[in-house]
């Protein structure tokens, strides 16, 4: 967990506003500000996804994996990224904390044609695919001397030094490790992974792109309550570890075992050929006999690692705390099992700014199932069963995208159906191209015609592009209900999604108002004749009496206030 000021920590419990800001670093050194001004112009909900275990069901110690970011910016043409770095920060109202969020290669940029750039990038943890040279020193392996090798050949930086890896696993000889005479792995990837299986370690790219061995954690880092989430799906039992082992190339399996704590344990293997652990000859005896007096006591130590760890698998969805990351323990309370509080090691997380934050807590799988470790080395089992909650449901809203002239308009509409009073959520975002009479656009969130929420204004001169997101809850009862976002002032809405999320709810198109609407019906089309309504900005229906509109009739707006009109796409003929 990163960490911050307790005003920042302070800042976040009140959900007060973040901002993100970010840069692309080109491969010359020139540095592309993703926020000119001061505006936010990094557009969409930046979504960064990291793993520490393969799924939910798989638990294998030391494995490796690439985290990834998907972003939309506003680039200039010249740019080049190919080879270029992106990287992201966070800040809060309230607080002076800048928090890194992380340091990333860029693999795909493609240009929209509205201007933005679609990026997708991967940490540094991609870099280690490079081969591991062989340094043709025979003897022991001392592990400075392979993290030299690693950082020289695949151009990464660790964030230990030798003595903090020696402090990190106490119990475990760290620099001098094997007494016989082998080749690195293949490598780097490989080579990283094997330190970190006979430490007891996982891996990751830590904010500030280095890579960063890490233990499992004992103590919850923070507390989630039932109130910053909408959705929870948690085992009834905890999940501890039965048995640790680990399966050779040969498909000898070693397991030492742990405690007996009945039917909700299950087992953590090592799932490499991993020569500091085990490199024994199948027809050496003495070579299985060293085995069993020397390394087992290395296994021993990780299986102390796992003796007092348990945790409660599944899955959280939350507002996203910027400080959490992969491998954290945090505590959630009320309304999971009983009135307890449950620890939870996130294994996978999904952070997106300003939505929804979804973690993941792996190792167990459902209830009847069996899984294989990935090495080959013996079947995982567990009856630990978990509660399936009500599947979140996502309902789009329809979006309107085109110039705004000064009044409010409907930027986005839509209905859904809630089958008993729950907590939804209504998450938006607008990209906007500023006009000459542009001041500062706002969006205003009602439901059946109440405001519920808006979002403050963006300065926005002409020519400009911005964004505008929102993710709001909203308490709503069992029925039917409209949502309207609504957008005012000058501009374009260049691009935009919006949609309502939540458990017990389905879509459900809202019927047309059709009292200010006169129409005629003709071979299975409606044609709109006239309106008499006092709306300056108007969404004529789809449907008029049950069949689709084809026709505008050429006086349908005589005499009316109406400035702009929302044309269906089904409509053919405007007289």
């Amino acid at each position: 967990m990163y960490s911050v000021s307790s005003q920042f920590r302070d800042a976040v419990n009140a959900r007060a506003l973040q901002h993100i800001s970010g840069e692309i670093t080109l491969p010359d050194g020139t540095v592309i500000d993703l926020n000119r001004n001061g505006n936010e112009n990094i557009f969409g909900t930046p979504s960064i996804s990291s793993q520490i275990v393969s799924d939910s069901d798989i638990f294998n110690v030391g494995e490796l994996y690439i985290g990834e970011l998907c972003i939309d910016a506003v680039i200039p043409e010249s740019a080049e990224l190919e080879g270029a770095e992106i990287s992201l920060t966070v800040t809060i109202d309230g607080a002076d904390d800048e928090v890194p969020m992380g340091v990333w290669d860029i693999s795909e940029a493609k240009r929209q044609p509205s201007g933005i750039t679609k990026i997708t990038a991967y940490d540094h943890l991609a870099r280690l695919t490079a081969p591991m040279p062989d340094s043709g020193v025979p003897g022991f392996i001392q592990f400075s001397a392979a993290l030299r090798l690693i950082e020289e050949n695949a151009d990464v930086e660790f964030a230990q030094t030798i003595e903090e890896l020696a402090a990190l696993a106490p119990e475990i000889t760290v620099n001098e490790i094997y007494p016989f005479s082998v080749s690195p792995a293949p490598t780097c990837w490989l080579e990283v992974q094997y330190i970190a299986q006979y430490l007891g370690c996982f891996v990751i790219a830590d904010r500030q792109g280095k890579i960063e061995f890490r233990r499992y954690p004992s103590r919850s880092s923070m507390t989630i309550d039932a109130d910053e989430r909408f959705n929870v799906d948690i085992s009834s039992g905890a999940y501890f570890v039965k048995a640790f082992g680990y399966a050779d190339k040969y498909g000898h399996v070693v397991e030492t075992s742990q405690s007996d704590k009945g039917s909700t344990s299950s087992k953590i293997y090592l799932s490499q050929d991993n020569v500091f652990i085990l490199d024994t000859d199948e027809e050496d005896p003495n070579s299985r006999n060293y085995y069993m007096t020397y390394y087992k006591g290395i296994l021993d130590p990780l299986m102390e690692e796992f003796r007092n760890l348990s945790w409660y698998t599944g899955t959280a969805d939350f507002y996203g705390d910027p400080t959490l990351d992969v491998g954290d323990m945090v505590l959630l309370t009320d309304g999971i099992v009983g009135e307890r509080l449950v620890p939870f090691l996130i294994c996978h997380s999904t952070w997106q700014f300003r939505a929804p934050q979804t973690l993941i807590s792996g190792g167990a799988p459902r209830s009847g199932n069996t899984v294989t470790s990935s090495g080959g080395g013996g079947n995982v089992y567990n009856s630990t069963s978990i509660n399936v909650t009500k599947n979140i449901v996502t309902v789009p809203l329809k979006v309107y995208c085109d110039m705004l002239l000064g009044t409010a308009r409907t930027a986005a509409f839509g209905g859904f159906s809630a089958k008993e009073q729950t907590q939804a959520f209504i998450t938006c975002n607008f990209n906007f191209l500023g006009t000459a009479e542009s001041t500062a656009p706002k969006l205003t969130v009602t439901v059946d015609r109440e405001n519920v929420g808006a979002k403050p204004c963006i300065s926005l001169g002409e020519a400009e592009k911005g964004t505008i997101s929102l993710t709001l809850p909203v308490q709503v009862n069992g029925g039917d209900h409209i949502v309207r976002i609504i957008v005012s002032d000058y501009g374009e809405i260049v691009s935009g999604t919006a949609e309502v999320s939540g458990q017990n709810i389905r879509s459900h198109e809202p019927a047309a108002d059709l009292t200010a609407w006169e129409y005629e019906i003709s071979g299975g089309s409606a044609a709109v004749t006239a309106y008499s309504g006092e709306a300056v900005n108007v969404e004529i229906p789809e449907k008029m009496g049950g069949v689709a509109v084809t026709k505008i009739a050429s006086a349908a707006f005589e005499g009316s206030a109406v400035e702009t009109v929302y044309i269906p796409d089904g409509v053919e003929v405007i007289e």
